[in-house]
């Protein structure tokens, strides 16, 4: 409920002073219907709110018009789950924009959002459809001073056969 979350950004700042936040949202941009209605309740603040967030890239990619609300609502650093720029292993893990368009997506908004707004990523070792050479190939690539990310991380693909969440990945489920 929009009035809940506000009331208590409200409190949060009143109370402690608090004006920044890391939003732990799986999706923060998963509608723009959100991100808007976020940008008009953030607005509203009696302080300038400043915030992180997970976005998924290929959101922002079919509608870039958020990129704008999400700087104005207060976006100071943004995380991506990118995870490779290998298309086939991105597909088998459903992240299926094209590298190509993440690419693009990257400069663009290093353009549009210059320095004030920090991006960042994840990138997984050992997907499927990966080899020594293509992850050599694309993980050069990021560690290049050109890419436009301001940070990322590399981490092995981890499967645990035991877990005993709720939620089991596919990797989890069909390890084999």
């Amino acid at each position: 409920d929009r009035e809940t979350l506000y009331g208590e950004l409200v409190a949060n700042y009143e109370r402690y002073g608090i004006t920044s936040y890391i939003f732990a949202d799986d999706t923060f941009n998963d509608s723009v219907e959100k991100v808007a209605m976020l940008a008009e309740l953030f607005a509203r603040l009696p302080f300038r709110l400043r915030y992180t967030a997970y976005l998924r890239h290929d959101l922002l990619w079919k509608h870039r018009e958020t990129a704008e609300l999400l700087e104005a609502s207060g976006l100071v650093s943004a995380n991506f789950g990118i995870e490779t720029l290998n298309h086939d292993a991105g597909k088998a893990i459903g992240k299926g924009l094209h590298p190509d368009k993440t690419r693009e997506l990257l400069f663009w908004l290093r353009d549009k959002w210059g320095e004030r707004i920090l991006t960042y990523s994840g990138f997984i070792i050992g997907l499927p459809h990966e080899t020594p050479r293509t992850v050599e190939r694309w993980a050069a690539e990021v560690l290049d001073p050109g890419f436009p990310l301001d940070g990322f991380k590399f981490a092995p693909l981890a499967i645990n056969r035991h877990a005993k969440r709720f939620h089991l990945s596919a990797f989890e489920l069909n390890h084999e």
